[in-house]
């Protein structure tokens, strides 16, 4: 069954099957779209888990060495992608195990009526604004003196096409034109300028899918700080190469990412290295949400920001700036459907671990543990899933429509969008193109 659930005057969404279940008071909801006041949601259409399609045609296998590389099926939009990039060929991801495929979720086009379509849970908006996990709308600030000059402040853009289809205002915040091809340099160098000269002596260590670690390694290099990055044997190559181009040494031998980061503990552990989390640690968020920072000064009237979401570092960065700061801008979460640990973690209000699953979005993968989903909770409004052809299909569209570059982390909000699945009804909506760093493989075979 789908439902909702009553919880301080906001419904969020639950689900049957053993997820989200928890001390609330459930009641069916009709299987149509309804409107419904601000910071609540309609829910609509089939189970989450529903059986797969029996019609489904998979791509034909192709052999050669992007095989397991990533999930992408891409047949409405965009030029098929070769089921060797798949790893999982002839499944649909509602059949693999922790992996939910996304419901329909929508609100109508109605003033005050925030609609966001997807697999989502909604959050107290009253408790996000006690959270101490967060930053403090000071603490970006001050975060923001400290990074100038040191990082680039990121163009905010106008999309017009993005605006006609979702029917308002949309912006690019493309921190994919960041130096290191990501916003992770923010959170990167004011955590480590946060340390004394004998914690820098020691050295810093990470665990990253790639672009924290191209953010610690180019944050180290400046501030001469030693740095060591266990990144997941999976990790593109184009990312791996930029982290060891500025002289950090790379780890790449665990399978996954959160055993590259059990490793990166480890090692912090016997050296006395700092380690240095991807996704927690105020000073971390803090640099991190300095983009919320920039969208906000560049655009007081935002209403609606979408941020890509995997352990929550931007998510709670963000959260904290405008939690504090401008508390009616509403913020969704977007992620792919093989990399939804939050999404799990925030319907069943417990950490979560899923498999480690091949696709796009592979910078936002790993488990999601109290402290993430704390800093999720905190931060987000809502959190949708997108499928890996829109996630495709979005990186596509973003290099025809905007000459951009974009890798599939990057893309989920921009792929929520254009897929339906967040239908906003406050504008101007801000999107966070978060990243860059794409292997020329899988970027010429979606691209062409």
């Amino acid at each position: 069954m789908t439902g909702l659930t009553e919880r301080g005057g906001v419904e969020s969404v639950e689900h049957g099957d053993g997820i989200g279940a928890g001390p609330f008071k459930m009641r069916e909801q009709p299987r149509a779209a309804v409107a419904i006041p601000r910071g609540e949601l309609g829910v609509t259409g089939p189970d989450v888990r529903r059986a797969a399609d029996p019609s489904h045609d998979p791509l034909p296998h192709v052999a050669g060495e992007m095989e397991d590389e990533v999930a992408c099926a891409v047949r409405r939009h965009v030029r098929p992608v070769p089921e060797a990039i798949l790893g999982h060929r002839g499944e649909r991801e509602a059949d693999l195990p922790g992996v939910l495929e996304p419901e329909v979720v929508a609100g109508a086009r109605e003033e005050g009526g925030g609609g966001v379509e997807g697999h989502t849970q909604n959050v107290d908006s009253a408790a996000m604004t006690r959270a101490p996990i967060l930053p403090s709308a000071s603490e970006v600030r001050a975060a923001a003196t400290r990074l100038t000059g040191l990082v680039h402040e990121t163009p905010l853009v106008a999309s017009p096409e993005l605006s006609v289809r979702a029917g308002g205002e949309v912006l690019l915040k493309l921190e994919c034109l960041q130096d290191g091809g990501s916003f992770k340099l923010r959170g990167a160098l004011h955590a480590m300028l946060a340390l004394d000269d004998a914690a820098r002596a020691r050295g810093v260590v990470a665990s990253s899918a790639g672009n924290h670690g191209i953010g610690i390694a180019m944050a180290a290099e400046r501030l001469g700080v030693p740095s060591t990055v266990f990144v997941p044997a999976s990790a593109p190559t184009v990312k791996r190469e930029k982290i060891a181009a500025c002289g950090a040494t790379v780890i790449a031998t665990a399978p996954t990412y959160d055993a590259a980061e059990s490793a990166a503990r480890a090692f912090a552990q016997e050296t006395g290295a700092t380690f240095v989390s991807p996704c927690t640690g105020r000073t971390l968020l803090a640099g991190a949400g300095t983009v919320a920072l920039e969208v906000m000064t560049a655009r007081p009237d935002v209403a609606t920001l979408l941020v890509c979401v995997g352990g929550g570092g931007l998510a709670g960065g963000v959260g904290g700036y405008l939690r504090d700061a401008a508390p009616d801008v509403r913020i969704i979460g977007a992620q792919s459907v093989r990399t939804n640990a939050m999404t799990l973690a925030m319907a069943s209000g417990q950490a979560t671990d899923i498999p480690d699953l091949p696709t796009l979005a592979d910078g936002l993968a790993g488990l999601v543990d109290d402290e993430m989903l704390a800093q999720g909770q905190a931060a987000l409004d809502a959190i949708v899933t997108v499928e890996e052809e829109e996630i495709a299909e979005a990186i596509r569209w973003l290099h025809a429509a905007h000459g951009l570059r974009v890798e599939g982390s990057g893309a989920v909000g921009v792929a929520a969008l254009r897929s339906g699945r967040v239908r906003p009804t406050e504008f101007p909506v801000a999107v966070i193109v978060s990243g860059a760093n794409i292997d020329v493989a899988i970027w010429e075979t979606i691209v062409g």
